[in-house]
């Protein structure tokens, strides 16, 4: 987990201040996906939280990913998670029960889902925030395109009322 956060936390520095977001949205996608995949067959499987884990990730890309890749990478989620456990039903040899005791399955499960609860709190803030200001922006421009047809309405009427008085004066001539 502590190589992972550096990992991380590298891509972010990437992405803010070095310019490579693209990049780091897709590395970031595939190191939460290697990390979780290894955490299944480390953490006990279906019995583990690593299922909850997956559902942060599939958040996240949700949240970060442009539309061409949140198009791979959401069903590629869905699919590892989906063959993991079509792997351990049919392999369940493979897949170690790691939990010591009760209470260790309980902590684990229990911590894992405090941290999912949180970045999913996050997740969607981010996505909410993101959401009201590109509807205040359309608000916005929606009022300035309003109030330019409404000044284009006036000089419009304005010319009809010029060139009226235009043909006046030129049947007066």
């Amino acid at each position: 987990s502590a190589v992972v956060l550096i990992i991380l936390s590298g891509l972010y520095y990437m992405s803010r201040f070095g310019g490579k977001t693209n990049e780091s949205i897709f590395v970031t996608n595939f190191v939460g996906m290697g990390l979780f995949l290894t955490n299944y067959f480390i953490n006990s499987g279906i019995h583990g939280p690593t299922g909850l884990f997956f559902f942060l990730l599939l958040l996240i890309m949700i949240a970060i990913n442009s539309v061409g890749l949140f198009k791979i990478c959401v069903p590629c989620n869905i699919l590892i998670i989906i063959g993991l456990y079509a792997f351990e039903y049919y392999n369940p040899d493979y897949i170690l029960y790691t939990y010591s005791s009760r209470t260790s399955e309980f902590l684990d499960h229990g911590s894992a889902y405090v941290v999912v609860a949180v970045m999913a709190f996050f997740c969607m803030d981010y996505i909410r925030r993101n959401y009201e200001g590109e509807k205040e922006s359309a608000i916005r421009k929606s009022k300035a395109i309003e109030q330019q047809n409404q000044q284009i309405v006036r000089q419009n009427a304005e010319l009809e009322k010029l060139n009226a008085q235009k043909n006046k004066l030129m049947s007066v001539v």
